[in-house]
């Protein structure tokens, strides 16, 4: 039987729910069906996690940084709203052992939610940065990202080195206890995280579900639907 896989949305000024079609067509690829979450309550989180068998949190606007103690200095555009509803839903699924894969913002709220930190913006914060925000398709690469051995990630990908696209001006800087750096790029940017323990959650800070079908990086979406289906 196909996993549930739940996707968060973002939200635009408008308040519509919107998901580029991109993480839609890799769900349905690897096996998984999709399905699409508003931000609701504790009551209907309880409801929703209760029938699926993933989550992937996807990307969009900058978390807030007074969920991570600090004030606002160099974030742009937030949802408190949206920030609220995926931390509380990443710590519930956390205890039921629901697989979770986060994607650029979304490998930032796992981190969050788990008690790391990030970056508000990492050309202001970190020492000989470039920029990571690519003006072109996703379908191309930016920059190199160096993997880790002995890691998931590496695990799946079987490469030392890939290359990346990059939509992002703010990181990781700050793992959370019981995860690993799986992946950095060239100026030392976290670009992957995961769990240690025996819940699959891994993040990454560019968007693999926009690569070709063929890309290796997309077995990181068959890695995680097959552990949906062993949920």
């Amino acid at each position: 039987m196909k996993p549930l896989i739940l996707i968060v949305p973002s939200s635009d000024e408008k308040k519509l729910l919107k998901i580029n079609e991109s993480y839609i067509n890799a769900v349905c690829q690897k096996g998984g069906i999709p399905i699409i979450s508003a931000y609701y309550n504790n009551e209907c989180t309880d409801e929703i996690l209760q029938n699926i068998q993933g989550i992937i949190f996807s990307g969009g606007v900058d978390p807030n940084p007074i969920f991570f103690g600090e004030n606002p200095m160099y974030c742009n555009e937030v949802s408190p709203k949206r920030d609220i509803f995926e931390i509380n839903l990443c710590r519930k699924a956390f205890k039921k052992n629901i697989p979770m894969l986060g994607i650029c913002r979304g490998m930032q709220i796992i981190a969050l939610a788990f008690g790391g930190k990030i970056y508000q913006d990492i050309q202001k914060e970190h020492f000989n940065t470039f920029n990571h925000f690519q003006n072109f398709s996703g379908k191309y690469p930016f920059h190199g990202v160096n993997i880790i051995k002995n890691t998931g990630l590496y695990s799946i990908l079987q490469k030392k080195r890939i290359y990346v696209n990059s939509f992002h001006h703010q990181a990781v800087c700050e793992v959370p206890k019981n995860f690993i750096i799986s992946a950095k790029s060239d100026d030392l940017i976290i670009e992957a995280i995961e769990y240690t323990g025996k819940n699959f959650i891994m993040g990454v800070q560019w968007h693999p579900e926009q690569t070709s079908q063929k890309s290796i990086q997309r077995y990181i979406f068959k890695t995680f639907i097959d552990k949906a289906k062993r949920s």
